[in-house]
């Protein structure tokens, strides 16, 4: 068998796997990503055409500094690229003042000098309850997964990178000094592995099955009485806290135009870990009532959504505490780096991941404040 060689594999080139592939070879390394499947695809986390971005981040204080780090990234491959990826038309947060979100929110601005409003002219189209109150995050917005995905893997490749799609990996092994991966197709060797393989990572590292836990994720995009009311120019991307719902609600404005693709409308769903599901078995089928209770959520508080126009399924790798885990895997002689857990909420944070995790790869590392990321915290 002719065995290639490589200084580092990235198994799973989606979200993260992607960037991770782009900032390797910017240190000159021969590096090998291995993606069972399309480059982008529907079947993973970052299915569904716009992911939300924010800096007010009420689940963790400590992801502000790395989300300040992630701006500069995204603009870095917008400038990169001369490609737009990140729409920057606010946040609004609405619930009650007493509500975890709304304090969460409230208190990243202050301790972080984030600049939050408390009124946008788009309040007018929502329905709040006595005692729930706004917050507007004007440096908030939008980013295109797909899109990066696509502008991280095209740079990868120009830098040298060896991408392989619709490659599955069947199993990885330490071995004196090296790594071996074994695909369907090949044998491949590394001094480094890393494993950014989302929903498909216990599959691959069993250690981690007790904290990694799959959901199968539902997306409706909605046809409005009037779509030229909720454009992005001047309906921000929305959340609602409040205590019927599990979770929060969560929504973008209505896109409508070839930049964003398919499908149009108004996307929303609910941030909230639903049924337990196999990667490699998801019932991707979407009934009418699932589309339905969707609907009559929404139009509680944004009253005009008229119809589902469209509904996908995304997966999310829900760690115990929602919040991710990046570190060497133990017992590989920091040969072995994870990234994954990321439930719902990481895409935001691809570039300063795939920066972290680049830096522990090279140099064992990083002096980005990942440390409450690590795996100790479960022990």
């Amino acid at each position: 068998m002719n065995v290639k060689q490589f200084d580092v594999i990235v198994v799973g080139v989606g979200s993260m796997g992607s960037a991770a592939c782009y900032f390797l070879s910017q240190q000159g390394l021969k590096v090998l990503g291995l993606e069972q499947f399309s480059i982008p695809n529907e079947k993973a986390s970052h299915a569904g055409q716009s992911r939300i971005i924010r800096k007010a981040y009420f689940e963790h204080l400590d992801y502000v500094p790395l989300l300040e780090r992630a701006y500069q990234q995204w603009n870095r491959l917008e400038r990169e690229t001369g490609e737009q990826v990140f729409f920057r038309n606010g946040i609004l947060y609405h619930g009650p003042s007493t509500h975890p979100v709304i304090e969460g929110v409230r208190k990243a601005g202050e301790s972080f000098d984030i600049p939050l409003q408390d009124t946008h002219p788009a309040n007018e189209f929502f329905h709040l309850r006595k005692g729930q109150q706004s917050i507007f995050e004007p440096n908030a917005g939008f980013l295109l997964p797909h899109k990066s995905i696509e502008l991280y893997t095209r740079l990868a490749i120009s830098n040298g990178v060896v991408i392989r799609e619709n490659e599955k990996t069947i199993e990885w092994k330490k071995a004196v000094g090296r790594i071996i991966v074994k695909t369907a197709r090949e044998e491949y060797h590394s001094k480094k592995l890393v494993i950014t393989s989302g929903a498909w990572t216990s599959k691959f590292v069993t250690e981690l099955r007790p904290y990694l836990r799959i959901t199968r994720q539902l997306l409706c995009w909605f046809r409005s009485v009037d779509s030229r009311d909720y454009l992005p120019e001047k309906f921000p991307c929305w959340l609602i806290a409040d205590e019927k719902i599990n979770g929060a609600l969560y929504g973008f404005p209505y896109l409508d135009s070839p930049l964003f693709g398919e499908p149009r409308g108004l996307k929303a769903a609910v941030h909230f870990p639903a049924e337990n599901c196999d990667p490699d078995d998801v019932n991707r089928t979407i009934h009418e009532y699932e589309k339905q209770a969707l609907l009559e959520l929404v139009n509680q508080y944004l009253p005009g959504m008229k119809e589902v126009t469209a509904a996908k399924i995304c997966l999310y790798a829900n760690s115990p505490d929602e919040h991710f885990i990046i570190d060497f895997l133990p017992g590989y002689d920091e040969q072995v780096i994870i990234a994954c857990g990321f439930s719902g909420h990481g895409f935001k944070f691809v570039p300063v991941v795939a920066e972290a995790v680049s830096d522990l790869v090279i140099n064992g590392r990083t002096s980005l404040p990942i440390g409450f990321l690590s795996l100790n915290r479960f022990k």
